[in-house]
């Protein structure tokens, strides 16, 4: 999060920071495809703070409204915003997008302020212009300063700590001289440990082994949808047959409802993960759906249809009776077992985003066990992908069973191996 109240002032002014940190963080994001020119709006405003002009002479302008503590949109400050863009829109022909850049998000609803800037404001752009709107709140600050190309930001706009990727790095490579004959990065095998914190910090391994079984589950899926549609499609017996596998249609119909919303809301975990929503993942319910889905599948094995439908048959001839009675059972008995298969699936997948909301795992194991080379391997795979990490090791010489602790953590989660044969992982 940003604590926008301890942004530094500019000029005595905290407005006036907050425009610096707009530019800022534009420099860094465009600042060496084009070239970035900043508007002194003494001489009463350009529209925009400043502009980006690209190559083939178009111009990107950013507007910044510094509306904080109270950052509500009113009808001043809509009024405001409405004569900037305006302005905006006279002084730069060629503007193809305009930013509005706030510290708060906007308020959603029908009239809230994001429908109004999505729909009310674009009618201030003259006919013809070019220009389209798009707004940077809180939301959009947070993710750019989480990247390793802001590194600095916080502390010198809102005096913050913050540390470095490098830092990490040179940290890591520090201690690691002093565990190197623990771990060596080329001999490193996964393991079920491997796959179980990956499972916790719900990281990109995790994320593909969840795509990887994702489309198992769907093509489960369409084995059982295309089941149903042959045993709908069946005649093999009179009235008694159709109504019978009419029936346990409707519960298989159901049953397969129920799983197109497990699989909703699995590749809705996905798409969270995706974004580091991990708290949207733990608040995922599962209960509703597997108590629908053992409702359905009780119904449907309970059918007296699936054990004996010898009297749902009506053969021609004596010969025509077997193959058609062992034809019958195979059609409806065939959604058992791809159903069971498919439960146990989706349960074995919701099982692993359940890692997710565990608050530490703990590994046993004595002297040569391999934590302290697991802890050094999650450490230097995360710097790797760029993701801050540290390894701390106390007593560099002569390490005993009491004080040597190498932990590792990141932003969210902490992991500390000990001499005593327990490899901790703490999620915070």
């Amino acid at each position: 999060m940003i604590d926008w109240g301890r942004l530094r002032p500019y000029n005595s002014t905290t407005h006036r920071s907050f425009e610096e940190f707009c530019y800022h963080v534009t420099e860094i994001l465009y600042g060496n495809q084009s070239t970035l020119t900043s508007i002194d709006d003494s001489g009463g405003g350009d529209g925009v703070e400043f502009y980006l002009t690209w190559p083939n002479g178009d111009e990107w302008g950013w507007q910044a409204k510094w509306y904080y503590p109270n950052s509500r949109l009113d009808d001043s400050r809509r009024r405001s915003i409405r004569q900037s863009l305006k302005r905006a829109c006279e002084r730069h022909p060629r503007m193809t997008r305009w930013f509005l850049c706030t510290p708060t998000n906007l308020t959603a609803g029908t009239g809230g302020e994001q429908n109004w800037f999505d729909s009310t404001l674009p009618t201030t752009i003259p006919a013809g212009h070019p220009a389209r709107i798009e707004h940077w709140g809180e939301s959009f600050f947070i993710s750019r300063l989480a990247d390793p190309r802001f590194v600095g930001t916080r502390t010198y706009f809102f005096g913050e700590l913050e540390l470095s990727l490098e830092w990490f790095t040179k940290q890591f490579a520090r201690e690691l001289d002093i565990v190197r004959e623990k771990y060596v990065a080329s001999l490193h095998t996964e393991t079920v440990i491997d796959a179980r914190l990956h499972a916790i910090l719900g990281d990109p391994t995790f994320v593909a082994r969840l795509e990887e079984q994702l489309a198992a589950l769907d093509e489960m899926l369409h084995a059982v949808e295309a089941v149903v549609v042959r045993l709908r499609g069946s005649r093999l017996g009179g009235e008694a047959w159709l109504e019978a596998t009419g029936r346990l249609g409707e519960v298989l119909d159901r049953m397969i409802g129920t799983f197109r919303e497990v699989r909703s809301r699995l590749y809705r975990a996905r798409d969270l993960l995706g974004t580091g929503d991990i708290d949207g993942v733990r608040r995922l319910e599962w209960n509703d759906l597997w108590l629908q889905l053992e409702t359905d599948f009780a119904a449907y094995r309970e059918d007296s249809a699936t054990g004996d439908p010898s009297p749902l048959l009506t053969p021609e001839g004596d010969d025509e009776h077997t193959p058609t009675l062992s034809s019958a059972l195979r059609l409806l008995q065939a959604p058992y077992s791809l159903a069971t298969d498919l439960i146990t699936a989706a349960r074995e997948c919701a099982a692993e985003l359940d890692h997710l909301r565990l608050s530490e795992v703990h590994v046993l194991g004595g002297a040569g066990f391999g934590k302290t080379h697991f802890a050094c391997h999650t450490c230097r795979v995360r710097l790797d992908c760029g993701v801050p990490a540290l390894l701390v090791g106390h007593a560099p010489i002569n390490w005993s069973w009491s004080n040597c602790h190498p932990r590792l953590v990141n932003e969210r989660h902490g992991v500390r191996s000990n001499r005593d044969g327990l490899l901790r992982i703490n999620s915070t």
